[in-house]
């Protein structure tokens, strides 16, 4: 399963993500983007969905 999420930067830039996998963290979403592991603040997020 992918994930595609758009997250708001410090900036106030909307930036668009695709994930293979995804979970929280207290208050952030860890996601595998890239072969790389990145978190984001939830309360940056602006938009998610799950994608075959």
């Amino acid at each position: 399963m992918a994930y595609v999420f758009e997250v708001i930067d410090e900036d106030g830039a909307v930036r668009t993500y695709v994930a293979s996998f995804m979970r929280r963290e207290a208050d952030k979403l860890v996601v595998l983007h890239r072969g790389r592991k990145m978190s984001f603040a939830v309360a940056h997020i602006r938009d998610w969905c799950a994608v075959e």
